[in-house]
């Protein structure tokens, strides 16, 4: 379980709950830029990676994806809906198709 499935469990029961994901493209995409630093926000580690390795690219989109479906499940899970919102994107747009999602199914 994740550290604050417990907290949202709670919270969905007496509220109406929506997890906002927003992103970057760098997060979804490494570029194929050579050897680059990447620090991890929540931890601090930094590490050295070959961005030119195929492999590595792909090990990083898919580690994006399994976070972003996890996030997801989690909410769903505990009925809670979601809405993942590129830096790049309207914002505005995506959050009023996301209430209309919701007003349709009332």
């Amino acid at each position: 379980a994740h550290p604050y499935e417990s907290m949202l469990r709670i919270t969905t029961r007496k509220h109406d709950v929506v997890g906002i994901h927003i992103y970057d493209k760098r997060e979804v995409e490494l570029p194929d830029i050579g050897l680059i630093n990447i620090m991890d926000s929540e931890s601090g580690a930094t590490m050295c990676v070959d961005s030119t390795n195929a492999k590595v690219r792909q090990a990083y989109a898919k580690r994006f994806t399994e976070r972003v479906v996890n996030f997801q499940t989690i909410f769903s899970k505990n009925g809670a809906d979601t809405v993942s919102i590129s830096t790049r994107d309207n914002y505005i747009r995506m959050l009023m198709l996301l209430f209309e999602r919701r007003t349709k199914r009332i």
